[in-house]
């Protein structure tokens, strides 16, 4: 069997022997008793019950033997059975230890080292593997043994001291596996050290190959280390001039390469030295490197050698090379100066200029030379000190050939300096040539000045022309001497300065012959200024002669424009009569211009009606009688012209010495002209934007019109279709612009006249400014000259100016009288205009006093007709449609009132202004009659108001005794409002108008047909189920303090409490008088605490306890909790969603107030401070913590022993740990370690809280709470502040001040119902959820749908600011609150979501309070009707 089933068998036998044993025992004793017993018998019975009780002894002592057997066997097969158990246990225990040492061979041996890390670690990983296998199986195995010691130790006997050897020859053998174990342990644990050591081998190996291979490319860049050549070098230098030489470049890149193999082997031998002198492991490794590094070492000191060598001797080419090159350009700039020297050596055969340019190039030549030569010394010089610092082998070939070189560049300076010597006499030859030909040009060009001067001093007469000719081509002849003057003595004084450069000998004898030519130049100097002086003169004369005839031109004109402008003006200082008959002229014209239009006749066929007939000439007497004629037709009244006016227009018409106007003629007075006031563009298109610029039209300029204007309504402006007269270019032009500017103004030849005049002034006025100006400015010019020509003409310009200032006073004389001449003309106008304004004033207020007067007359009339029916209605048999006849009457007055009075008004405000004359007395005349409507219209407000007032009224009663008889037929049929509803609505949504009339009509009652259709008129769109609801249940509001009783009769009663003011309550019973002590009565319910009872209604003395009131509802603002009973922490039922309604069915009531303990500290986990809620009367929010607080950074480490373990991390001090294991001592380091979990990171691990020497690491903190249920972090220490964060459950509050008590007040409390599914509950009444009336306000715009469906058809949009009126309670659809509304605006009827799924909030409260009810009717019903 195995050894469990084993063990329960031994088990039961033990057990059943235990008992037997017992039954021994207690037989064995009862069988002694009883043979004592026996022996008192008598001697026969003694003897047989003796015997018959020695023959149980007997048997049972065969029982007792029998069960020591049984017993010895049982504890023979329990041995076996766990020395076999054993067996296995320890028997796998070594087979565990050959896997550790199986997975751990590969660490005994040098095959380490030949394996790969990857290889390495993945045989460690195995080996600890094998080894946690091991030791787990290896614990349970001793645990299975020292088990199985203990039970043998508490048997006895030799069974027992035989299993205990063999269960110690087992624990030896455990002992065994468990050494080979730590054995493959340790080894196991050397490998990190051994994969170091290898490491660091590899390293070092790698570190040294890398050396190596740094001397090999040295070794293969010194090759490159050769003779340089001069194509090489060359090609180098062509490509890039800037970049450093071919072989330089060679040389710095092996330098570089030998200081990188040098380092290479400084690093290698450093981390050799340092891996040795650290004595570790890796020792005797890397001692086994340093012949491989002392042999590579002496390969790159071979190689640096041969490489210095090899940058000697390139030094010494290059040295060589460049010290060449120098003396070879040296030499080659003394050849060229040979060569310059060539051209010299003929100069006599030269000319100046050819001698100059070679004497030049000859210089410019040495100037190189001596550069080159001196150069290239200074360069020998400098290689000569870097040879001597080369080695010997090379120092002494470099001296001789340096010294070869320097023979040669002396013998190129010696050479040069012999050529410079022959320079002066050259030199002094050419500057000789140079300076005679310099002179010789000046003289030629001196002379052509004199002959070109001699033509101007002939007494020949010239024009201006060829005067200024002349004097411009002698100006330029003696620029140009003078030019050649000054460019020869500039040139004999620079080669005078040169000359004193040379040879003593050739320089006195150059100097004196230079001073000759220095004096010939002066002479030439002299003759010029001569020349010049005579130049001027006759300039002087010529200019004399302009300005002289220029000012007599200038006054001459001024004479021409002073007559001119005497003529123009001599209509208006004469005489006015030419102007006003032109003025009556223009005005007649456009009369008849209008009368055309009107008459939509041609203006030939038009003329001929005139004059007539056809073909005949207008004469003036039919012109006058025709004129006459249009003034005596109504369109004309405002218009007036005397006989002599008329006769003075028709003179201004016809041509000068005739008598009759033809057709032609008055044809073209027809015309329609504009002149041009600003300057403007004419376009190709009515349209300003996209049209194209025909021309500009300038100041003046008159056109014709081809249409009538029209305006531009993009741009907002009139323009006209034209032609130019001056052109005949037709176009559309802006009449005037958008911001005031004028372009265009009506042409008559009146306004043409006057504009003729004022340009004729401004003309000769500006010419009278231009001719003195002229004469000043000259004067003034000439005022330094004293003598010539300009002194004689400065006096006949001062002789013109009295001539000038004469026609300037004439000029004004004239625009004074012109002034004055317009003065009287607008004076004439003005008369004019004035009669003119007076007989269309005269004319306008009668046409507008007629008007009123039948308006008020109008609404006499009407206001008399309304007033009987308007007084009398009440005393009707049917007084709502005499009441209704009445109101239609006063309407239909008022209207006429109204209209009459707006009328009278309009005309008021336009006649403001008006002070005398026909208006002015119109003005008072309409004041008189305004007084008298007004009377009117408050007789017909007073009426309308009054009869409004008594229909409320009555309306009133009518609701009210129609709900009344709802409310009767309820109580006493017992029915429910949701019956009743279903059984007037008939399945429908609403209760119609007519279904409800239907049904109040057939109850008993007196109710007449007009009160029911006045009562119910509010209901003609029907009426929802809220509204039916709310009918159906009356209430009443608490407006003075009164006892609510048990029984209606108030001395039988008993006072169950005082109702408060403001108390709600709703009535259970209608009100009934309580005849014995004269009140009215009503049983109703107070909503507060749910007590019924009767209260008095109205006080015997009038006073009033209780009012109408409305049902009371809440609106959930956002999500809020429904709890299961009044405290606040009842169970919660479910949450309110945001815009839920309930109906109040009990409270408001306040909790009683409870007591909170506040405490201070801060957040562990982001640092917040604040104040939270340690307890309240719900129960704890916060307990003191369990965790450990670390008082100084520790390590947190994987096992107890801290030898054994690895460091996890360093703890922070602050830090907290969760305790895992009790506090243990490690008695070998004297530690008390515990087994923790960081709360930081969920490390697990053992960390020690209380060092060798006391010091404590880590300690419980009292200050330390942990957040059991989820609370607020408040700003203040009391409840409700500002919340900066919510402590979540678990989260960790360090506490700094308190505990506090603060005492609470009691939250407000309400038992309602859900008008969304009918769920009950108690809320709390707050911020959260408010009072609600049946009025929305649209915050947000949505849509309108037909149905409760999101999807179905929309109505139309709701716009943010609409008010809306709730018809039934608000329904869920898809997770979102919806409620049928009614739009106030336009009565559009549907449903609309009250908050979206994103918690936009469409709907919000109406602030609007609901109406106080004058019955018993609610604001749901009168909404309904508005």
């Amino acid at each position: 069997l195995p050894l469990e089933e084993t063990l329960t068998a031994v088990k039961a036998c033990e057990t059943a022997s235990t008992s037997a044993n017992t039954a021994v025992s207690i037989a064995r004793m009862f069988i002694a008793t009883k043979l004592v017993e026996a022996k008192r018998f008598s001697k026969s019975s003694g003897e047989e019950s003796q015997e018959k009780l020695k023959a149980h002894q007997t048997q049972l002592e065969a029982y007792i033997t029998k069960l020591g057997e049984l017993k010895a066997v049982t504890a023979g097969r329990k041995r076996t059975a766990l020395m076999r158990e054993a067996e296995n246990e320890v028997a796998k225990a070594e087979a565990q230890a050959k896997g550790v040492a199986e997975a751990a061979a590969v660490f005994e041996d040098d095959r380490l080292f030949s394996m790969t890390a990857a290889d390495i670690r993945k045989a460690a990983d195995e080996t600890a593997k094998a080894e946690a296998a091991a030791a787990a199986v290896l614990q349970e195995a001793r645990k299975f043994i020292t088990r199985r010691q203990i039970e043998t130790r508490g048997a006895d006997g030799a069974a027992a001291a035989t299993a205990s050897q063999d269960l110690i020859k087992y624990q030896a053998r455990l002992s065994a596996a468990q050494a080979e174990v730590a054995k493959y342990k340790k080894l196991s644990l050397t490998v990190e050290s051994r994969l170091a050591v290898k490491k660091v081998v590899e390293e070092a190996a790698a570190k040294l190959a890398q050396a190596d291979e740094k001397t090999t490319a040295l070794l293969e860049v010194s090759e490159t280390l050769g003779e340089p050549s001069d194509e090489a070098e060359e090609a180098e230098g062509e490509e890039d001039k800037n970049k450093e030489k071919g072989p330089d470049k060679k040389v710095k890149v092996v330098e570089a390469a030998a200081a990188e193999a040098a380092a290479a082997f400084k690093g290698v031998s450093r981390y050799i030295e340092l891996q040795i002198r650290k004595a570790g492991a890796a020792k005797e490794e890397i001692e086994k490197m340093q012949p491989k590094l002392d042999a590579a070492k002496k390969r790159f000191d071979d190689a640096q050698a041969g490489m210095r060598l090899k940058i000697e001797k390139l030094q010494v080419a290059i040295i060589v090379r460049e010290s060449e090159q120098r003396v070879k350009t040296a030499e080659e700039n003394v050849t060229k100066v040979s060569e310059a020297e060539t051209p010299l050596a003929n100069a006599e055969e030269s000319t100046v200029e050819e001698a100059s340019k070679a004497l030049a190039a000859l210089e410019e030549a040495i100037a190189l030379a001596y550069t080159s030569v001196g150069g290239a010394k200074t360069f020998l010089a400098m290689k000569r000190l870097a040879a001597k610092r080369l080695g010997d082998g090379v120092k002494e070939s470099t001296g001789e050939a340096l010294g070869a070189l320097q023979e040669r560049l002396n013998a190129a300076a010696k050479a040069l300096a012999e050529t410079k010597q022959g320079m002066s006499n050259r030199k002094a030859s050419t500057i000789r040539r140079e300076v005679a030909a310099s002179v010789a040009t000046a003289e030629t060009k001196v002379e052509l000045a004199v002959e070109a001067t001699k033509g101007l001093a002939s007494d020949e007469e010239m024009s201006p022309d060829a005067m200024k000719k002349a004097c411009e081509s002698a100006g330029s002849s003696q620029k140009e001497a003078a030019a050649a003057v000054e460019a020869a003595r500039s040139l004999v004084l620079s080669r005078q300065r040169d000359a004193k450069g040379l040879s003593a000998e050739a320089s006195s004898s150059l100097l004196s012959e230079i001073s000759k030519p220095l004096e010939q130049l002066t002479t030439l100097q002299a003759t010029l200024h001569k020349q010049e002086g005579l130049l001027r003169d006759q300039e002087h004369r010529f200019v004399a002669q302009r300005l002289v005839k220029e000012a007599t031109d200038l006054v001459e004109r001024l004479d021409e424009k002073l007559a001119a402008a005497t003529e123009e003006a001599a209509p208006l200082t004469s005489g006015l009569g030419d102007f006003t008959a032109a003025m009556f002229q223009s005005h007649m014209i456009d009369m008849l211009r209008r009368h055309i239009k009107a008459i939509n006749k041609p203006a030939e066929d038009f003329f001929a009606e005139m004059a007539g007939g056809k073909g005949k000439a207008l004469t003036e007497d039919n012109f006058v009688a025709f004129i006459t004629k249009l003034l005596t037709m109504e369109e004309h009244q405002d218009v007036f012209f005397a006989e002599e006016q008329q006769r003075a227009a028709f003179k201004q018409m016809v041509k000068a010495g005739s008598t009759e106007l033809t057709t032609e003629e008055f044809i073209e007075l027809l015309r329609n002209r504009f002149v041009v006031l600003t300057q403007v563009s004419m376009t190709d298109s009515l349209a300003v934007k996209g049209g194209k610029t025909l021309r500009k039209l300038e100041i003046h300029e008159v056109v014709e019109a081809l249409e009538e204007p029209q305006r531009e309504e993009s741009a907002g402006i009139l323009r006209v279709k034209a032609k130019a007269e001056k052109d005949g270019k037709e176009g559309y032009l802006t009449l005037a612009g958008n911001q005031g500017t004028v372009y265009l103004e009506g042409y008559s030849a009146f306004t043409a006249g006057q504009r003729k005049v004022e340009e004729s002034l401004q003309e000769l006025g500006k010419a009278a400014k231009e001719a003195l100006r002229y004469v000043d400015q000259r004067a003034e010019e000439l005022t330094a000259v004293k003598a010539g020509p300009l002194a004689e003409t400065k006096a006949q310009l001062l002789k013109m100016r009295p001539r000038i200032t004469k026609a300037a006073q004439s000029q004004a004389d004239l625009k004074r009288k012109v002034d004055s001449a317009q003065k009287k003309l607008k004076e004439v106008m003005e008369a004019e205009k004035k009669k003119r304004q007076e007989l269309a004033d005269k004319k306008a207020a009668a046409t507008m006093l007629t008007e009123a007067t039948a308006a008020e007359a109008a609404a006499v009339e009407e206001v008399e007709k309304a007033l009987p029916a308007a007084e009398g209605w009440s005393n009707a048999e049917e007084p709502l449609e005499a009441a209704d006849k009445a109101k239609a009457g006063l309407e239909a007055a008022s209207g006429a009132v109204d209209k009459a009075l707006t009328l009278i008004k309009e005309r008021l405000e336009k006649l403001k202004s008006s002070t005398r004359g026909p208006l002015a007395d119109l003005r008072s005349s309409l004041v008189r009659l305004k007084v008298s409507v007004t009377s009117l219209e408050t007789k017909c407000k007073k009426h309308i108001t009054s009869l409004k007032s008594a229909r409320q009224q009555l309306e009133s009663q009518a609701h009210d005794s129609s709900v009344s008889a709802l409310r009767n037929h309820a109580r006493q049929s017992g029915k429910k409002p949701e019956q009743l509803f279903q059984e007037l609505s008939k399945g429908s949504e609403d209760i119609s108008q007519a279904n409800l009339r239907a049904f109040l009509a057939k109850l008993k009652g007196d109710l007449k047909p007009w009160q029911l259709d006045l009562g119910l008129e509010r209901y003609a769109a029907g009426l929802s189920k809220l509204v039916f609801y709310d009918m159906l249940m009356e209430y009443q509001s608490c407006v003075k303090e009164i006892a609510i009783t048990s029984a209606f009769a108030v001395k039988e009663s008993k006072t169950l409490r005082k109702l408060s003011v403001g108390e709600t309550v709703e009535v259970l019973e209608a009100g009934k008088a309580d005849e014995t002590v004269g009140l009215s009565r009503v049983k109703c319910r107070a909503l507060t605490d749910n007590i019924e009872g009767w209260v008095t209604l109205v006080g015997n003395h009038g006073t009033p306890f209780l009012d109408k009131g409305f049902k009371p509802y809440f609106c959930a603002e956002e999500e809020a909790s429904l709890g299961s009973g009044f405290e606040a922490n009842a169970g919660e039922k479910r949450k309110l969603k945001a815009g839920e309604v309930l109906e109040v069915l009990e409270g408001p009531r306040k909790e009683p107030a409870e007591e909170i303990q506040r405490i201070r500290g801060k957040a562990k986990q982001d640092g917040k401070s604040g104040w939270v809620t340690l307890k309240d009367a719900s129960g704890d929010f916060l307990a003191v913590s369990k965790l450990l607080v670390c008082t100084q950074s520790i390590a947190i480490t994987t096992s107890f022993d801290i030898g054994d373990g690895k460091a996890i991390r360093k703890l922070e001090v602050g830090e907290t740990l969760e305790l895992l294991e009790s506090e243990k001592e490690d008695e070998k380091r004297h530690l008390f370690r515990i087994k923790a979990k960081t709360t930081k990171d969920n490390q697990e691990g053992w960390v020690t809280i209380k060092g060798n020497q006391g010091t404590a690491y880590a300690e419980p903190n009292d200050k330390l709470y942990s957040c059991t249920r989820s609370t607020t972090l408040e700003t203040r220490v009391s409840c409700g502040s500002t919340v900066l964060r919510t402590l979540e459950v678990g989260e960790l509050f360090e506490v700094t001040d308190g505990p506090k008590v603060e005492t609470r007040e009691g939250a407000t409390r309400v038992r309602g119902r859900s008008l969304l599914d009918g769920a009950e509950g108690w809320f709390t009444a707050s911020k959260t959820v408010t009072p609600w009336v049946p009025r929305y306000r649209c915050a947000s715009s949505t849509a309108l749908h037909e149905t409760q469906d999101l999807k179905a058809k929309a109505i139309r949009k709701l716009e943010p600011g609409e008010m809306l009126l709730v018809l039934a309670a608000p329904v869920e659809e898809a997770g979102l609150l919806r409620v049928r509304v009614r739009a106030e605006r336009d009565g559009a009827v549907g449903y609309a979501t009250i908050k979206g799924n994103q918690g936009t909030v469409l709907l919000e409260q109406g602030k609007e309070k609901r109406a106080s009810k004058s019955s018993s009717t609610d604001a749901p019903a009168r909404s309904e009707k508005r």
